[in-house]
């Protein structure tokens, strides 16, 4: 139906249309900037809750020339439910983030949430569902706890994060919670099979070199 020369099937003008809407948009328009928050009432979100803070500044284009660089959390899609739960394996988290809390770094802590492969009728598929982009002024330590809330607020959303800058590691084994941290898998990182007897536990990737990029 591609490839026929006489007709289309599709309603062309319609799809235009769609096309510029979509153009004409910008990412932020489709998001909201929220605060989180820990609350033990909010049991279906493992004890997270958000409120919808508009007074926020996110920060959504790269290279970043403003001056506020606290940074917001956007979320494009709330998580969903499955029998008044977030299914477990639904989401995960990438993190970069930034090596020391010192006034003079330019560089800017990275979070994305997305949806994997396991629930694709029931939650979707492979799509950013929310993000966290900044320096905040509480340091590094105010982004590892937004990755917590995140984390929780998407049913345990497992975290794979680069381990040879920040603390991301030692914020979440302060806090009892490395069960929330990704394990690198052994298989590709070793030549080794993942079966073998007390293979070493690391979390987190270090991104050293263009081969583990």
């Amino acid at each position: 139906m591609f490839l026929t020369k006489t007709a289309n099937i599709f309603p062309t003008a319609e799809l235009r249309r769609r096309l510029s809407e979509v153009q004409s948009q910008k990412m932020e328009d489709y998001s909201n900037k929220v605060t989180l928050f820990f609350d033990p009432a909010a049991k279906v979100y493992n004890g997270v809750n958000y409120e919808i803070n508009t007074k926020l500044t996110a920060i959504t284009r790269f290279p970043y020339e403003g001056d506020d660089v606290e940074g917001a959390v956007m979320i494009y899609e709330f998580p969903k439910l499955v029998d008044d739960h977030v299914p477990e394996g639904a989401y995960i988290i990438g993190c970069d983030p930034y090596k020391d809390d010192t006034s003079t770094g330019g560089s800017l802590a990275a979070v994305y949430v997305m949806k994997t492969n396991k629930y694709p009728s029931t939650v979707g598929y492979s799509e950013i569902v929310a993000t966290y982009i900044g320096r905040p002024y509480l340091g590094k330590n105010q982004v590892n706890e937004t990755l917590y809330k995140l984390s929780l607020f998407y049913g345990n959303a497992k975290i794979y994060f680069e381990n040879n800058v920040g603390n991301v590691k030692d914020y979440f084994d302060k806090i009892r919670r490395l069960d929330l941290l990704a394990r690198q898998p052994v298989t590709i990182f070793n030549k080794k099979a993942s079966y073998d007897t007390g293979p070493q536990i690391i979390y987190g990737y270090p991104l050293s070199n263009d081969k583990v990029k």
